[in-house]
This record gives C-alpha cells, sequence and structure tokens, in this order.
C-alpha cells in the first residue's frame, strides 16, 4: 500500500538568537518563534500519522508520535510549545501516514513569552522539487513597515544527504551571490538568515533555489521591523506558467488594508512591456465597481520583477476596492508572484503565492477553520473559480474534537474567474448557515469546475501582527 508524506520545518520555543553560538542579534528577529501545525485528511478513511522529529544536523529531536486521523476531514493540531518532549530550538518533521493528508503550520511567538505577537502560515510540503524560485527576499531592505530580513528554510525531502546552492540577485543587478549548504540530511532543514550573510549587500534580491539531483522543500519568512512577519512557499520549477490568479486584491479600504504584486520573469528571456495584464473584477460588495486592466508599462529583464502596490499607485488603483485578478502573459511566459497583504494602519501583515490558473483541481481542503473563538481567533476563506465559466461549488464544513455539527452548501455560484468569500469573523456567515460561534474544524469545496481557496486567520481586536494568509490543499 503506498505511504503518504508530508514535510514541515518547525520552530519549537525558538528563542533565535540562541540557535547557534555564530548568530547575534543583528538577525531578522530575536522573538521566542514558536510553531503548530494541523493535519487533515483527505481521504474517507480513518488513518494513523507517524509523525517524525528531526534536528538540523538531522538527529532525532524526539521519539516520533503516532496521531489518529479521522477521514472526510478529520484534523489533528500538534502545537510545538506544549509538547515537553522537544528542547528549546528549531527543527524539521516528516509526516507519514497510509491515506493522504494535507497539513498547516502557523509560525507565531511562543504564548508563554509575553512578548508583542508575530505571526505567519504556510501550507506543509507533499511533494518537492529540485529547484525552487522565491520573487522577493531581504537583507535589512527599507520598506513602509521597517526594516525586512528572511529566513530561507530549506528540508532535504529525500532519503540522502543533498548539498544545496542559493543563488542571490539583487534587484536591478544580473549577477548572482551563491550560498552553498553542505550535507542537508534527510527530512532536516537548514536556516539560512539573510540578516547575517556576509557575502551580500544591503537590499531586496530574487533567489532560486538548487538542489541538483536532490529533491528539497523550501518556504520562506521575512520579518518587518519588530513585530511582522510574511511567510510563503516557494515555486517549484515545474509550476511556472503564463497565466495566474489572486482570489483577492485588497486597495485602500477603510480598514487600511492593502495589497502588493511581486511577479518574478523566469521565462530566461526579457518580458516585453504591455506583455503581462492584471485584469482585476470588482467583487460585487466592494464599494467601488470599477474593473481593472493594467499592463507592465516596462520590459521586464530575464529574472527581473514587476511590482504593483495599491497602496503606493493610487492612480492605477481606486480607493475602498477589492475583488479577484488575474496575471496572464500575452506570450505565455514563465513567470511566478507572491500576494503581499498589509494593514497600513497596524502591524498586521501576511503573504501567500499566487494559484497557477492552468490548474485543473476541482476539489479543495482548509485545514483549519474557526468562527470567533473565545481567544478571537477566526478564520475567513476565499473560494476562487479558476475558470472562464461560470460554476457551482458544494461546501462541506466538518467539525472537529468532541460534540458539533456539520454543515453544508449546495451549488453556490462562483462567476467566471469570481471568487466568494465565507467570513467567519462575521456572525452572519457562512452566508444561510446557522453555524455557532466557537465552531471549529475543516472546510472542503468541491466544484463543477477547477477552484483554489486562500485563508486569512486573524485575531481581531489585535495587537502586533496576528495576521495569516495561505492557500488552500487542491485535489483533481
Amino acid at each position: 500500500m503506498k505511504a503518504y508524506r508530508i514535510l514541515m520545518a518547525l520552530v519549537a520555543l525558538v528563542l533565535v538568537v540562541g540557535l547557534s553560538a555564530g548568530m547575534t542579534a543583528a538577525q531578522s528577529t530575536t522573538k521566542s518563534m514558536a510553531t503548530n501545525f494541523t493535519l487533515v485528511n483527505l481521504s474517507p478513511n480513518d488513518t494513523e500519522a507517524t509523525v517524525n522529529y528531526y534536528l538540523p544536523d538531522g538527529s532525532e529531536w524526539k521519539a516520533p508520535d503516532t496521531i489518529p486521523v479521522a477521514g472526510n476531514g478529520g484534523q489533528a493540531i500538534l502545537r510545538q510549545y506544549q509538547d515537553a518532549g522537544l528542547t528549546a530550538g528549531a527543527g524539521s518533521v516528516v509526516v507519514s501516514a497510509l491515506e493522504p493528508l494535507a497539513g498547516l503550520v502557523q509560525e507565531v511567538v511562543n504564548p508563554a513569552a509575553g512578548e508583542v505577537p508575530t505571526s505567519a502560515a504556510y501550507t506543509a510540503i507533499s511533494e518537492g522539487s529540485s529547484v525552487y524560485y522565491i520573487p522577493q527576499v531581504s537583507k535589512n531592505g527599507s520598506s513602509a513597515t521597517g526594516t525586512v530580513s528572511t529566513w530561507i528554510v530549506v528540508q532535504n525531502l529525500g532519503a540522502d544527504p543533498v548539498d544545496v546552492t542559493v543563488s542571490l540577485t539583487k534587484y536591478g543587478e544580473t549577477t548572482p551571490t551563491d550560498v552553498v549548504i553542505n550535507d542537508l540530511a534527510a527530512g532536516a532543514s537548514s536556516y539560512l538568515d539573510l540578516d547575517v550573510e556576509a557575502g551580500i549587500t544591503d537590499g531586496f534580491y530574487s533567489a532560486v533555489v538548487d538542489a541538483g539531483t536532490g529533491t528539497i522543500g523550501v518556504v520562506a519568512n521575512s520579518y518587518f521591523g519588530a513585530d511582522g512577519l510574511m511567510a510563503v512557499n516557494a515555486f517549484p520549477q515545474e509550476a511556472l506558467t503564463g497565466s495566474w490568479s489572486i482570489p483577492l486584491v485588497f486597495s485602500r479600504l477603510t480598514n487600511t488594508l492593502v495589497t502588493s504584486l511581486i511577479f518574478q520573469n523566469l521565462s530566461g528571456v526579457e518580458i516585453p512591456a504591455n506583455d503581462l495584464n492584471l485584469h482585476c473584477t470588482p467583487d460585487p460588495l466592494s464599494a467601488d465597481q470599477s474593473t481593472l486592466d493594467l499592463y507592465n508599462t516596462a520590459a521586464i529583464p530575464a529574472n527581473g520583477i514587476v511590482a504593483w502596490n495599491t497602496l503606493t499607485q493610487t492612480t492605477l488603483f481606486p480607493t475602498n476596492w477589492y475583488g479577484p485578478c488575474t496575471v496572464v502573459s500575452a506570450t505565455d511566459k514563465g513567470i511566478v508572484g507572491v500576494v503581499q497583504y498589509r494593514y497600513s494602519g497596524n502591524l498586521n501583515m501576511a503573504a501567500y503565492e499566487a494559484i497557477p490558473s492552468t490548474s485543473t483541481d476541482t476539489t479543495v481542503f482548509v485545514p483549519l477553520a474557526a468562527k470567533q473563538l473565545t481567544n478571537k481567533f477566526c478564520t475567513a476563506i476565499t473560494i476562487m473559480n479558476l475558470s472562464s465559466s461560470d460554476i457551482t461549488v458544494d461546501i462541506a464544513w466538518t467539525h472537529s474534537g468532541g460534540a458539533g455539527t456539520d454543515y453544508t452548501e449546495t451549488a453556490v455560484p462562483v462567476t467566471a474567474n469570481g471568487s466568494i468569500i465565507r467570513n467567519l469573523c462575521l456572525a452572519t456567515h457562512p452566508i444561510g448557515v446557522d453555524m455557532p460561534a466557537t465552531w471549529i474544524g475543516t472546510m472542503t469545496a468541491t466544484g463543477t469546475g477547477p477552484v483554489a481557496a486562500f485563508v486569512q486567520n486573524r485575531y481581531n481586536p489585535a495587537t502586533g501582527d496576528q495576521y495569516q494568509a495561505y492557500l488552500g490543499i487542491t485535489q483533481p
């Protein structure tokens, strides 16, 4: 019988300055960062997940755990900051089971530390690659929300040690600087903190992470100022396409939420001016109902980027506008892109990856959905139709842990390239579903055409950065 695996780079009760003797306080963050992760069972069959923990040298961090996960969207949550078997430090996890699983990792300040919150989230990696791309990383870069520095986290998904080369190309330049990670052990993760990387100067970079014949997974954590954090999964080389979907772009909302889009040219040749089209349609509830059609006004060199920013480009993006968008290359050039959200009026920020419009998957899973918990945690889910035709989706809300109720929504319409929002931070959502506050579980949406989703986790009211974004997990 086939065994399924997912992989995660984790930190548990880790004070960053204590990671290694060579690190100093002048690095990406000095917060007491920790993690929790949620597993969801994608099959109808119950299963047991075996969780193996690794230190950066590949040795065992603690004895494996065996965790039952019920079928049909069953959920299990593991909190590293409550695990007495884990010593303080950084490490990684490999989860295996006889049924397919998906995972969500939340990075937070250890609740016992008493520090201003910092948080982000990313999806666990189920299938690796040998080459990954990250459109934006930074060493002491300057931003509107503080100095930015990035951790690049590389996990070995193979069975043998691997050498990994991280090539960093500064924006506006063409010659990369290479950093080599030698003998990365199977299952282990390496943490490359650009803030203390002597071989590069301050500024913003794109990154290529190459494991040769090995198989790896890559996550980038960018720390903004004292408290902000954005986490994204890097793009495997197999993901390159000329058409991408973005479930929601926010432009100067009354709550100060704005969006930056960063797309990188990985086609190997220059992309001519006006080749990339950013096409956006307003959500029916958007205060401004403009349709937007924007283009790259200058040629984009090989490995270069184009960026759109709804905070600063006020002539391009209306005030108090939001809706789904697509980015399409007229000549089908290979590009990748990240979506960054931030509140200009407070410290909350998050990021996630744009979605390939070429996906044909018709089911999307969200491992963790929560409605108005007592600690103010809640989830907003945006489901996007990736096709150019109208479709409908069936939505299943499966509760987890103890007594509770499952809910369903049937044949919910989603317009061509459009999206719908289920905001569990609101008492009235899901629309038409009598779901009580404190409900927690998983969500599954199945469409009559291809679908995807992105998820926002947040606390309200909030201090520091308590805002997270990540993609749902899709299946055929």
